[in-house]
């Protein structure tokens, strides 16, 4: 069971707990997401596998964590994107966006999550079948237009997890539209075969 370092108001760590314990009690912890986009305007979602504890086949950040207890944030994203996508990346692939703090529930479960998310943008110029599917996590990936997220039917909208479709999550997806338009590729890596 892995161990997450709990956080205060002000993402100071004051201690541990499993994830169980975090998410039954609501304790404040940290995690990353991993935003890949495309040249085109584009961003990729994953679909979270049917046996997720939380938000079961909803629609999520192309790759999304804990930081470990003793880890940091950008650790954790170069992680967690090369076991949910095969692609491996370095620190300097990855861009820091925002850290924002995330309070959700899942009424499925009533589990919590309350977390501060360090949000990473990566240039992707592959196709989706270059990702490789993490068994267990996700059951495929998705690529939306991010000018199509502001105008979405009802329909569309229940396959997202809610919190990101938030206002402050839609600004986070125009800041990844303006690093494309500044050209947000000159880093891209060739895709490596696991």
């Amino acid at each position: 069971m892995e161990i997450l370092d709990i956080v205060d108001d002000n993402d100071k760590i004051i201690g541990q707990a499993s994830i169980n314990e975090a998410h039954e009690k609501g304790l404040r912890h940290r995690e990353v997401h991993v935003w890949f986009y495309s040249p085109n305007g584009e961003l990729i979602w994953q679909c979270r596998s049917k046996n997720k504890e939380l938000y079961a086949g909803f629609l999520d950040a192309t790759v999304g964590g804990h930081v470990s207890s003793g880890q940091i944030p950008l650790d954790a994203a170069i992680r967690e994107t090369g076991e949910e996508t095969g692609i491996e990346v370095g620190a300097k692939d990855l861009q820091l966006i925002r850290k924002v703090r995330s309070d959700s529930s899942d009424p499925s479960n009533g589990l919590v999550n309350n977390v501060f998310r360090y949000i990473y943008a990566y240039p992707f110029n592959g196709k989706l079948e270059d990702l490789r599917i993490e068994e267990g996590e996700i059951s495929h990936f998705e690529i939306w237009k991010i000018s199509s997220l502001v105008s979405l039917t009802k329909k569309q909208e229940e396959r997202f997890i809610p919190i990101l479709l938030n206002k402050e999550s839609l600004s986070i997806y125009r800041e990844i539209q303006n690093l494309i338009k500044r050209g947000g590729f000159g880093h891209v890596r060739a895709l490596e075969n696991r």
